[in-house]
């Protein structure tokens, strides 16, 4: 179902609706309110869980400063690892915003999420097109699961990331961001923020951020990491022949 850009609106509202509910039957669910909470003793040897994306086989963010050559000090060419500057200390030019894709299938969204809609119960596809914003969800509800949700937009303009390989000063050695291998090819990196019901993965990507939020419980793993960061490939055209290769098959 397509949406016009005036109903994006009921859209996102439709979501934080089902967001509410079950975060109210999460409350439902709890002791007595009036009782007095009771701080839960840790040992000092307890550590930290580990970040979910480390799971998904991601990496952390150097946590490097940019040198900034002083008088008597490091020169405009002192490099450090994660430094993303030319060596006469200039960076790159930041990219234009990419264009919005057309669809959410000529994106090739739907198809590289196929595997993991095909777990939501006869869900229910909006999409919603606006000048800076495309929204692609899938929304399905089954009694033993509650709501299902999965939510999917591209914005070219609110990527932290200016150019491919960039890593802006927020990222360095934030344990909300990191890299994969498959990132690193095509420029970009990611952050997570993860929640009781919901996680959200924000791709950076240079001239987009692609947002991906859905259930924890559902789709909080690898495969929509990998499937999301497919789809950023193709919208970023990596995949495709420059001329030269273009002109070996003629």
């Amino acid at each position: 179902m397509t949406v016009s850009p005036r109903n994006a609106a009921a859209v996102r509202r439709r979501l934080g609706v089902i967001a509410a509910v079950i975060a109210g039957l999460a409350v439902g669910c709890t002791t007595d309110p009036d009782a007095p909470a009771s701080p839960s003793p840790t040992s000092p040897s307890e550590e930290s869980p580990a970040p979910l994306w480390k799971e998904w086989g991601g990496t952390a963010i150097p946590n490097t400063a940019t040198p900034t050559p002083t008088s008597g000090s490091a020169t405009a060419d002192t490099k450090v690892p994660g430094d993303d500057r030319a060596a006469d200390g200039t960076a790159p030019e930041a990219v234009d915003p990419l264009p919005l894709p057309e669809s959410c299938e000529s994106s090739g969204l739907s198809e590289d999420l196929a595997d993991i809609t095909d777990r939501l119960t006869e869900p229910e596809f909006t999409e919603v097109r606006a000048d800076q914003r495309l929204e692609c969800s899938w929304a399905g509800y089954a009694p033993s699961k509650g709501s299902q949700v999965i939510l999917v937009t591209f914005e070219p303009k609110r990527s932290e990331v200016e150019y491919p390989g960039h890593v802006p000063d927020i990222a360095r050695g934030n344990p909300n961001y990191f890299t994969t291998p498959a990132l690193e090819e095509i420029g970009g990196i990611a952050s997570l923020t993860e929640g009781e019901v919901f996680t959200e993965i924000d791709l950076h990507l240079p001239g987009m951020l692609m947002s991906i939020t859905a259930q924890s419980a559902l789709d909080a793993d690898e495969q929509l990491l990998a499937a999301t960061t497919a789809t950023a490939s193709r919208v970023l055209s990596v995949d495709a022949p420059d001329e030269g290769d273009a002109s070996k098959g003629s």
